[in-house]
């Protein structure tokens, strides 16, 4: 679970993931990414979020991935995967990149049940909940991020954005 009110774009769950995944420091190899919103000032850590039925999962032609239990963790089984990037593609969050030296999906492991994101977030803006936590919850949160970043972009005076972020600056000029 990740608290955007608290990250400050410190990007110190990044390193601390590639370092415990692959002893290196190098964020592109990192399962959690920090999106930047420069116009707002949003830092927003992008992680897997133990979808109950997860379409990276299920989009998968090869088979190549299976949500684990007892954690709800997405395992990739390598010689399976052939690289074709439907499990990125499938993934409503954008939780899912791919490995720069090995063409297989990087996904949050939990680090085993002891995450390190969240052990060395200073902010403490990354937590971990039940992995059964319902898709209702993820929905619920997602649009109040939303409802939250729509206000900011109006009190900004930043071009209107609906409930849904679609921009309607567009439709005014036809």
């Amino acid at each position: 679970m990740v608290d955007l009110g608290k990250c400050t774009g410190c990007r110190t769950c990044e390193i601390v993931c590639s370092f415990e995944r692959e002893t290196v420091f190098n964020p592109k190899k990192s399962a959690i990414r920090v999106v930047k919103e420069e116009l707002i000032g949003l830092d927003a850590p992008v992680v897997c979020q133990l979808c109950n039925h997860p379409k990276c999962v299920e989009s998968c032609p090869e088979g190549a991935l299976e949500k684990t239990l007892p954690l709800g963790v997405i395992k990739v089984k390598e010689e399976k995967c052939t690289g074709c990037r439907t499990c990125e593609e499938a993934c409503p969050y954008g939780a899912l990149s791919m490995h720069p030296d090995r063409d297989i999906p990087i996904i949050c492991n939990l680090c085993d049940g002891k995450p390190a994101c969240v052990d060395w977030c200073h902010a403490k803006a990354l937590n971990v909940s039940s992995p059964r936590s319902s898709e209702r919850a993820q929905s619920k949160r997602f649009k109040t991020a939303l409802t939250q970043y729509c206000q900011l972009m109006k009190k900004w005076e930043i071009p209107d954005l609906d409930e849904r972020g679609n921009n309607h600056e567009k439709d005014r000029s036809l």
